[in-house]
């Protein structure tokens, strides 16, 4: 499989399309969403509380931190060679010069740091944020599971097995040994559709962020396993069986010639693998890769259930350190990674096939 040049050719919004829920939800956005931030705006003449962050801080930060041992070193090169160095003159700007130089980079830290702090988003503005952005993801399905939840546990270890069984860590760290890669889980969430209802955390590791999904799937027999890859990189390895599976993969050719370009898919029944990936399935699953910038997504369904591992560039569903809830589309980025998530869980309904 040779993936296109552009790993994100077909990217567009998910609200390019129309879905039963999405006229509700963008309602929602611009009636209730949109009037908290236009109040937030306008909630303080003169200082608001809520402050955007302004990159350009940063940038003022390092060009004046680095600047002073550049100084320094000028003036030393300066004394010598434009003053008598005997005189007292010369001895002066050698010693300015010289301090310059030894302290100007912790004095450069500290200023750079103190310059970019002004920029920088408080810990109120990231809490602002995280409420306003909660409220719209609880409105699209989303939910934390609160407090010890023996379901939650057994699906994070369920989900996990199926991600190690199938060789899915193992396409993500082809690098590096798997065992070499601990993997940081975040406290379980749910989704819910009109459809069904899913796991999903967000997972670290190697300062990478991915997010694994688990759902139901009861069509998928025990003794069925259905593995598929999409990768950036051209070198796809071939497929780990789950060793609860005896039965030998084949690559499974499906309807869409878009998807096989972007995956390589095995499975042991052809039959039933394109009963699990509808085309409704397959479209959900390249259009959350484009919307989501993977940098890798694998699937599996096996034993009664559907597992994703989704790679992303950075964390998902928040806005950048200079991103302002502001920023219109800056927040509606996010909607689309919720959106997106939240389709792929939809996907997994047979019914809509």
């Amino acid at each position: 499989m040779t993936p296109p040049a552009d790993p994100h050719p077909e990217a567009a919004s998910v609200r390019a399309e129309n879905r039963p829920w999405l006229k509700g939800a963008m309602d929602f956005f611009e009636k209730e969403i949109q009037r908290d931030i236009s109040i937030l705006r306008s909630s303080a003449a003169g200082e608001p509380s809520y402050r955007p962050p302004d990159p350009s801080y940063q940038k003022q930060g390092c060009l004046i931190g680095g600047c002073i041992p550049i100084v320094g070193l000028l003036l030393i090169i300066f004394s010598i060679t434009g003053f008598d160095y005997a005189s007292s003159a010369g001895t002066n700007v050698f010693t300015v010069g010289v301090i310059m130089l030894l302290v100007g980079p912790f004095g450069g830290a500290i200023l750079a740091s103190a310059i970019a702090a002004k920029g920088a988003k408080s810990n109120a503005d990231m809490e602002t944020e995280r409420e306003i952005i909660d409220r719209l993801a609880e409105f699209l399905g989303f939910g934390y599971i609160s407090g010890s939840n023996q379901d939650a546990d057994n699906d994070r270890v369920r989900i996990a097995q199926m991600l190690e069984d199938n060789g899915v860590l193992r396409h993500f760290n082809r690098h590096k040994r798997q065992n070499q890669a601990t993997v940081e889980w975040s406290d379980p969430m749910r989704v819910a559709t009109s459809h069904q209802e899913a796991r999903f955390w967000l997972m670290k590791y190697d300062n990478r962020y991915s997010i694994a999904i688990l759902g139901q799937h009861p069509d998928i027999p025990p003794n069925v396993d259905v593995v598929g890859h999409g990768m950036h990189r051209a070198d796809p390895r071939s497929p780990r069986q789950s060793p609860k599976v005896t039965e030998p993969f084949q690559v499974l050719t499906l309807e869409s010639s878009a998807f096989n370009n972007r995956f390589d898919v095995y499975g042991t029944d052809q039959v039933l693998g394109r009963r699990a990936l509808t085309p409704y399935t397959m479209h959900r699953l390249k259009h959350a890769w484009s919307t989501l910038k993977a940098t890798g997504l694998s699937f599996v369904f096996s034993e009664g259930y559907f597992g994703a591992m989704i790679a992303v560039p950075g964390e998902p569903f928040q806005l950048d350190a200079y991103q302002s809830l502001f920023d219109r589309e800056a927040v509606l980025d996010v909607f689309d990674q919720l959106a997106a998530v939240r389709d792929i869980i939809d996907g997994l309904n047979i019914s809509r096939a």
